[in-house]
């Protein structure tokens, strides 16, 4: 596949072009006027097909993944080896009379070569897989499978194991495990991968491979509410992003030396794409062992040509930088004229590593995450420009910040005119596989004909619907094909994205004024004290309150006073001096006076996913929070009114 990306001239030339004065949909300036992009027949239209493209080109001896032992060392698997194994369970799954077209396959697992070949076995003879998180609780497990009536789900360990017997959905015949297990259970046949991958042959003899329109996946969304939503997605939806992210969003094209580290899971969208775009090209991916502990012992033998992250991953990057640079003057100020001398290298359209800076200071840094990246991927939320201009500096390689949902395959813009970006928080263009559109949000002042608006997305990678739910698929997606996400974006003068608002989760103050938790609770989260918020309002109330995590370190330093964290935490003075200098800073960046929080909560221990208050993907369960915290809350407001 040719790459059509190409530089910008400018730091200023526009990225889109106003496609319908009625709507003010935009597109991607490399769709050159001829409207939004569709796959041509000539690349993989399934993703079965972009695994064979694939293995062509890295050939049955070249490698595809890398499998850490309990060593550390890795074990290499060819893509010989996980078209032969594919193959096997491909054809276990037809002799177990799974039917094609429509089967399901459940995953519950962490990221493994066996992941992989379940999905391309499955393919084989065209049945669907269902990731189910590795986290998930017992409830939205028994969703999931019931829902879906999959018939086999393949499991990781005993851990997993005993949530799937407890909840016994009656759909399930046959549990395949992937490492030893124990049990007694007599009403489902469970089988090791062994026996099962054995039942099967290396004949193609019985494939039945899918279609471009036929369902690839459905990727249940973690859910901040109620139960998770089963996003249908095609392999055409799949193939659109994946082919498309080769042909026009890489400064570079991927090949078969190029390395992923795999540490994200594989349930989420944002890694399961950058599976398929690799294996399109016969690149690899090194799996992480789990253990977060182990991350840059892992990272330094892997030496990743490309990685991806979350936000919260590079702000504690970001934050360790900035700390060693705090702890000598003379390592601040060569840090300082270093990342000074790239960011005008950067402001000029250069990428390099080979600076007298990078190779006198830079690349200590550098070898942190292995040396080698040349580009970086960041989604799932919001990245801190701050941050994403810094990673440039320091890493002089390119990031692409890229924003969608698991409803559009995870990528509706990105920054991938990568030689000129501006660190302003935008998220790029369009891509040029779909449009985008701002709806009028009346309620809170936003118009489309302003550039302001709810973002909509219209094009081949927009999903197919919620699995059996067609009223919140008609929630989601209008008569006219547009997927509302939920987000209020603005066009900028380069015609990049912006997101600054969020239409859900908003509510009305007794005063009238519609409030944007999520929004607020970003601007405050820059703040180097605060590792959690959650911003809420009564409608009977003319204020809001908020429950804050501090960051522990930070914060400790300047008010733990020889106490425990735990004990500075219930000190009200120091909840009230916390409040004004935090609301102090949220007012400098913009935070208006009825947005910020009149009282405060300091809460010592963190939002995660084992107390149910974060989903998988580290999102705010804010019904959760909201039930948890509501006594604390409402005793805020008695306070206030007071």
């Amino acid at each position: 596949m040719e790459s059509q990306n190409r530089p910008l001239k400018t730091l200023d030339e526009p990225q889109t072009y106003e496609a319908d004065s009625e709507t003010f949909a935009r597109h991607n300036i490399l769709c050159d006027g001829k409207g939004v992009w569709s796959m041509p027949d000539d690349l993989p239209q399934t993703l079965l097909d972009c695994f064979k493209q694939g293995l062509k080109a890295a050939g049955e001896d070249g490698v595809c993944c890398g499998t850490p032992d309990a060593e550390g060392k890795y074990q290499m698997k060819t893509y010989g080896e996980l078209a032969s194994t594919s193959q096997r369970l491909g054809n276990a799954f037809n002799k177990l009379g799974l039917e094609s077209g429509k089967s399901k396959i459940a995953i519950f697992s962490a990221n493994c070569f066996e992941y992989d070949a379940i999905i391309i076995g499955g393919y084989f003879q065209n049945l669907c897989n269902v990731s189910l998180y590795d986290t998930l609780g017992e409830d939205a497990v028994q969703f999931i499978l019931e829902q879906t009536e999959a018939p086999i789900c393949f499991i990781q360990d005993q851990k997993k194991l005993d949530i799937i017997l407890k909840v016994k959905p009656e759909s399930l015949k046959t549990i395949v495990m992937l490492k030893e297990y124990k049990t007694d259970n007599k009403e489902v046949n469970i089988v090791s991968f062994e026996e099962f991958k054995n039942t099967g042959d290396t004949s193609d003899a019985n494939n039945n491979a899918p279609t471009p329109s036929d369902m690839a996946t459905i990727n249940y969304t973690s859910g901040t509410t109620g139960n998770p939503k089963g996003v249908v997605l095609t392999h055409k939806n799949i193939c659109t992003v994946a082919n498309g992210i080769s042909i026009f969003s890489l400064p570079a094209p991927w090949n078969t030396n190029d390395v992923w580290y795999s540490y994200l899971p594989m349930a989420h969208i944002f890694e399961r794409a950058v599976h398929c775009v690799l294996m399109s090209v016969g690149g690899q991916w090194w799996f992480s062992s789990g253990d977060i502990k182990k991350l840059l012992d892992e990272l330094a033998v892997v030496r990743p040509t490309i990685f991806g992250s979350v936000p919260r991953v590079m702000n504690r990057l970001y934050d360790k930088i900035q700390a060693t640079m705090a702890e000598s003057k003379l390592k601040g100020w060569l840090l300082r004229s270093a990342t000074a001398s790239k960011r005008g290298r950067l402001d000029n359209g250069e990428v390099t590593k080979n600076t007298l800076w990078d190779k006198l200071l830079l690349k200590k840094v550098q070898n942190l995450l292995g040396g080698r990246i040349h580009t970086w991927v960041s989604g799932a939320a919001p990245l801190n420009p701050k941050v994403r201009g810094f990673i440039r500096e320091i890493f002089s390689c390119y990031v692409i910040e890229a924003y969608g949902q698991t409803e559009n395959v995870g990528c509706g813009t990105g920054t991938s005119f990568v030689n000129y970006q501006k660190e302003d928080g935008c998220v790029g263009p369009p891509q040029p596989w779909n449009e985008i559109k701002l709806a009028d949000v009346p309620d809170m002042q936003y118009f489309g004909k302003d550039g302001k608006g709810e973002v909509c997305f219209r094009g081949d990678n927009v999903m197919q619907g919620y699995y059996n739910d067609p009223e919140k698929t008609a929630e989601t997606i209008d008569e006219d094909g547009w997927l509302h996400t939920g987000d209020v974006g603005q066009w900028m003068e380069n015609g990049t994205i912006k997101i600054i608002d969020r239409k859900k989760h908003i509510y009305k103050t007794a005063l009238g004024e519609y409030i944007a938790p999520e929004k607020i609770e970003g601007v405050y989260g820059k703040h180097p004290h605060i590792a959690q918020m959650f911003l809420w309002g009564s409608s009977l109330q003319s204020t809001n309150v908020a429950i804050i995590v501090p960051e522990e370190e930070k914060f400790m330093k300047e008010y733990g006073k020889d106490r425990t964290f735990e004990e500075a935490c219930a000190d009200p003075e120091t909840a009230a001096n916390f409040l004004v200098a935090i609301n102090k800073f949220a007012r400098q960046d913009g935070v208006k006076g009825y947005e910020v929080p009149k009282a405060i909560y300091l809460e010592h221990e963190l939002f995660s996913i084992e107390n149910e208050l974060l989903t998988p993907t580290q999102k705010a369960k804010r019904p959760s929070i909201q039930k948890k915290y509501m006594s604390i809350m409402e005793k805020l407001y008695e306070e206030i009114n007071n």
